[in-house]
Formats: C-alpha cells, sequence, structure tokens
C-alpha cells in the first residue's frame, strides 16, 4: 500500500490518535526502512513516524518512555479505534505492520 511520511503533527490527521499496538523492531531497522524520525523532544514521547495511507488511514510509529514492561526494541503503533470487520484487526496496526 502507497504511504506518505510527515513531519508535522497534523490536528485533522491525527489528531485523536491513540496506542493500537506495538511491533519488535531496532531503530536502525525503522531509520533504513523510513529515515530519521522526527525528533519530539516530549517527556513521554521523543520520537516518532507519522503515516498518511492512500485509503485514508492513519498510523504512527513512536517510542514511549512511559509505557511499564515494554520489550527490548518494542516500538509503539498509534491510530485509530477502526477494526476491519472480517479479521476483527485494527486497521491502522495493520497498515503499519504491512510496511515492516
Amino acid at each position: 500500500m502507497k504511504y506518505e511520511l510527515h513531519d508535522k503533527w497534523n490536528d485533522y490527521t491525527f489528531g485523536g490518535s491513540a496506542l493500537v499496538g506495538s511491533v519488535i523492531i531496532t531503530r536502525e531497522e525503522l531509520v533504513k526502512k523510513f529515515g530519521e524520525p522526527t525528533q519530539v523532544g516530549g517527556e513521554r514521547i521523543t520520537e516518532r513516524w507519522l503515516f498518511t495511507f492512500e485509503d485514508g488511514t492513519v498510523g504512527t510509529i513512536f517510542n514511549d518512555k512511559k509505557i511499564k514492561n515494554q520489550k527490548e526494541n518494542e516500538w509503539f503503533v498509534g491510530g485509530f479505534g477502526q477494526y476491519d470487520k472480517k479479521t476483527k484487526e485494527n486497521i491502522s496496526l495493520r497498515a503499519i505492520k504491512g510496511l515492516l
């Protein structure tokens, strides 16, 4: 699926997105696939990638220093609570996993 990377948060596109899952992948692999992340510099999230897909799906990959029990190389995926009726999978999470 085609996607576009964004470096700025746009409330219309990304506002209201929330944690929908996680992936295990090294930062180096993510940089190799998508380039350097946007540096956020927040207390919780310090870097992220923002994606919009051709079908309108929105997804993010980000670190989160406040989530407990993180696994090594665990990155979090944000999106919206839309689910595919057939598979019951979160559409944003599935789109991001499809890129990896």
